[in-house]
């Protein structure tokens, strides 16, 4: 594990700060080995963090990603008010197009046209539609429930992948987030 892995060089930045992680890596690995017999968690601990930079990258790494999270937070925010803006302004230019009665109008920044809009379908009476238009879809939620008590023929739990929880109580922040994959806005 030792290797400048891609996560790695992306997480850090450049190559050669992923190559300082592969060697800090790489010197844990020996002084595992080395402190095998002893069997004291606390003087490994204390070995690797006074021997190696792991630490120092750990902080580095967590505090890049309570950015990162920071700043993905805040971009999603924008992008909604963005698009809110951006709905508001087609509807405002919708109504200017059919209060002067046209359909198409060219001007220097762009030419605006009115599409017919897409129809929506709306359904009257269920028991009416015809058999193949009704679709079923496994319910994963009451699945799960089921599978947390026992076996289920045709279903199984998949572990998930392990994800790093960061809270910021300590730092000052009240807000605490997830690192991993799919986990909410402060996924990274």
């Amino acid at each position: 594990m030792s290797e400048t892995s891609p996560h790695r060089q992306l997480a850090l930045g450049n190559p050669r700060e992923a190559a300082r992680v592969s060697r800090a890596f790489a010197a844990v690995q020996r002084f595992k080995a080395e402190l095998d017999d002893a069997d004291d968690a606390l003087l490994l601990r204390d070995t690797i963090e006074g021997e190696t930079e792991l630490f120092e990258l750990l902080d580095l790494l967590t505090a890049r990603a309570t950015q990162d999270a920071d700043h993905i937070a805040g971009l999603k925010a924008r992008l909604k008010r963005k698009e809110r803006r951006y709905a508001a302004h087609r509807t405002v230019l919708r109504e200017m197009m059919h209060e002067l009665g046209e359909t198409r109008l060219e001007r220097a920044v762009a030419t605006l046209s009115l599409q017919p809009g897409k129809p929506s379908v709306v359904v009257t009476d269920q028991a009416a539609l015809p058999e193949g238009l009704w679709r079923r879809s496994v319910d994963l939620v009451a699945l799960r429930n089921l599978l947390a008590r026992g076996p289920v023929a045709g279903a199984t739990l998949q572990p998930g992948e392990p994800f790093v929880m960061i809270s910021r109580d300590r730092a000052g922040g009240s807000d605490a987030g997830d690192v991993g994959p799919n986990r909410g806005a402060d996924a990274a």
